[in-house]
């Protein structure tokens, strides 16, 4: 699941431009936030 989305994240940045660079770095965030919220919440 993660690698795919790391995928998708690469591929649109690829077609994108640098201009997508910033929004890739905040999807990142988000999902490091989502993923720490659920293992937070499988505890």
């Amino acid at each position: 699941m993660l690698s795919r989305g790391q995928h998708s994240i690469e591929l649109y940045v690829k077609s994108e431009g640098q201009l997508t660079l910033a929004s890739g770095a905040y999807i990142d965030m988000v999902s490091y936030w989502h993923l720490w919220n659920m293992s937070k919440s499988m505890e």
